[in-house]
């Protein structure tokens, strides 16, 4: 578990990193982002950080990315996306689900370490990259 930092001196929040298909990256876009959050907008960055995302995984040979997920985050994909989602013949709902509990199962434990992802975030991103998502 990583933590971002609204500066200066903001709300810490803790963090990590989700891998994504493409596919997966379109649900997140298409079904929590058009999705108010407890009546409110969902904040632009992380709307940027979905569009980042898959614009590096239409890129990517492997068609994946990794997008940076508060808690928060991971919770409104929890809400939003439906386990039944299809994507033309291919099951999205569940393999993208199944990721999102399992950060938010390692989160609530206290954030174990492992090859999901690592440094902190801030508005500059981790290791002082983009705040987006970055290729696996």
């Amino acid at each position: 578990m990583h933590y971002c930092r609204d500066p200066p001196g903001g709300n810490v929040s803790s963090f990590d990193l989700l891998p994504v298909s493409l596919e997966e990256l379109w649900a997140i876009h298409d079904y929590v982002r058009q999705h108010d959050k407890l009546g409110q907008e969902w904040e632009k960055d992380f709307t940027a950080r979905v569009m980042v995302g898959i614009l590096e995984a239409q890129e990517s040979s492997t068609r994946t990315a990794t997008l940076m997920c508060t808690e928060d985050e991971l919770w409104q994909i929890d809400r939003q996306v439906p386990s039944s989602l299809m994507t033309g013949t291919q099951p999205v709902g569940r393999a993208l689900l199944l990721k999102v509990f399992r950060l938010i199962a390692k989160m609530r434990r206290g954030g174990e370490e492992d090859a999901t992802g690592s440094g902190t975030y801030t508005r500059e991103g981790p290791a002082g990259g983009t705040p987006a998502a970055t290729a696996p």
